[in-house]
Formats: C-alpha cells, structure tokens, sequence
C-alpha cells in the first residue's frame, strides 16, 4: 500500500512512505509504518490502491510505529495486512485536500466523492454527517435500556453483582480499579477509541437492587458534547457491550 502526501490541488504528492493495513473499524484504519518515518497528525494521504487512490487524514499515533487515520469512505470487506477498498462517503470539507485538519470536527458539511480513473470529483452530498450521529445517538438509547437488571432477594443481587463484574472484566479495554458493593469502575484509557465501564448497585431497601452497566469510549465526544474523534467507532463498541449486558447476565441465572 503505498502512502502519499496530497497537494492543495488534488492530485497525489510525493511518495510518503509504504504503509501495512493492520485494522479496519468502520472509516477508522490503523496503518503501520514500521521502520519509517510515521506521517504528521492532520495530515490527508493518497492510498493507493491498485490503479485506484482513496483519500485519509491521519488522526492519532497509536505508537512509534501505528497511526490511526479516518477515510473519507467507510471502509469495506478489508482483510487485514492488505489494500483496501473505500466506498460509502461519510463527510468531509469540500476543499479539504492537503493539510485538512479535523476532519471529524466539520462532519455537517456532506461531500460526495467519485473517482473517475485517478480524478477525484467533487459534488455536494444531501445527507450529513448530524443525520447519522442522531441515529447512532437512539441506537444508544436504546442499548442503555438493555443495560439494566432489577434483582428482587438478597441473594439474587448478590449473584448478579458478581456476574457483573466478570461482565465488567471481560468486556472493558482497561482493569478494574474499584469493586465493592455499589460501584464497580475500569480505568480510564490511554489510548483513544476503547471502551471502558462502570456498573452501580442501588439498593431498595427491602433487599432487592436496580444493577446498571454504563459504558464509555475515550474520543466519543469532544468538550462540547458534539461526536468526537472516533465517534462512530466508539458508538458501535459501546452500543455492542452495553446491549449485551442484560442478555448475558440472564442467561448464566438459568
């Protein structure tokens, strides 16, 4: 896969470097350049892919020798440690060819990208990039619903509290770094776009408790509380643990 700088005016720069696909998760791909110079953060890349090219912008060095960069096209079918092939445009700046910057920060301006040879034509696009964060956001909604258990004796909370922490161990990117008998917390993570978890126990004072599983993702969200960085990848993860939650929790009580 060779990787290339692209020019203000569109067209591929000077070979870069040659980078190793190692994993896709939606538009957001990490790429090894294992003994080579890694490209600049914000940095919008050719890839090429055959006689195709398709267009990413690094976002984070996951190390010394991974980055991690987000397409502007959703990428698709893609085994690992090969070229891949982008289609479904996701969003970017109509003019974001070269040093673009924070991509993910002007998602609400839709571009349509086709490729015709090895030209990259421009046209505006009708759905935005709010519309999929509204949908994913109800997806969320709905998952946390999924995330909660109501334990009616003792025994029976005490049991579930403990299945939930081999949930909380099994499903969180980080260690748990409290357990006791209302709150049970993984670490924060170092690194972007992984899961971590916590889980309460509220007691209803008749013996029985409401159990429930909150799950997060460093680079869901900004500041602000708009999609972050790694929005996307992060929603899928935390929808996957959290919709989960109830159903394994029931099935290891049978």
């Amino acid at each position: 896969m060779s990787i290339q700088h692209g020019d203000n005016d569109g067209q591929a720069g000077t070979a870069l470097a040659a980078g190793r696909v190692i994993a896709v998760r939606g538009a957001v791909i990490d790429v090894d350049f294992t003994g080579q110079t890694l490209p600049a953060v914000d940095t919008v890349m050719f890839v090429s892919v055959a006689a195709r090219q398709a267009l990413v912008e690094v976002q984070a060095h996951l190390s010394d020798a991974v980055v991690r960069a987000l397409a502007l096209q959703a990428a698709t079918g893609t085994a690992h440690g090969k070229p891949h092939q982008l289609d479904t445009v996701i969003g970017a700046h109509a003019n974001a060819i070269g040093r673009a910057g924070g991509i993910m920060g002007r998602m609400n301006i839709g571009l349509c990208i086709a490729l015709v040879g090895s030209a990259w034509l421009a046209a505006c696009a009708t759905a935005s990039y709010e519309t999929v964060f509204r949908a994913e956001e109800v997806e969320l909604f709905r998952a946390r619903q999924q995330a909660s258990i109501v334990c009616a004796t003792a025994a029976a909370c005490d049991d579930a509290w403990t299945r939930t922490r081999t949930y909380v161990a099994g499903h969180s990117a980080t260690r748990i770094v409290q357990a006791d008998d209302a709150v049970i917390q993984t670490a924060f993570p170092h690194a972007f776009g992984f899961v971590y978890l916590a889980a309460s126990k509220d007691a209803d004072g008749e013996g029985g408790a409401a159990i429930r599983l909150k799950a997060m993702c460093r680079g869901m969200y900004d500041s602000d509380g708009n999609a972050g960085l790694l929005y996307l990848t992060c929603a899928k993860s935390v929808i996957s643990v959290e919709a989960g939650f109830r159903a394994w929790l029931e099935k290891r009580s049978d």
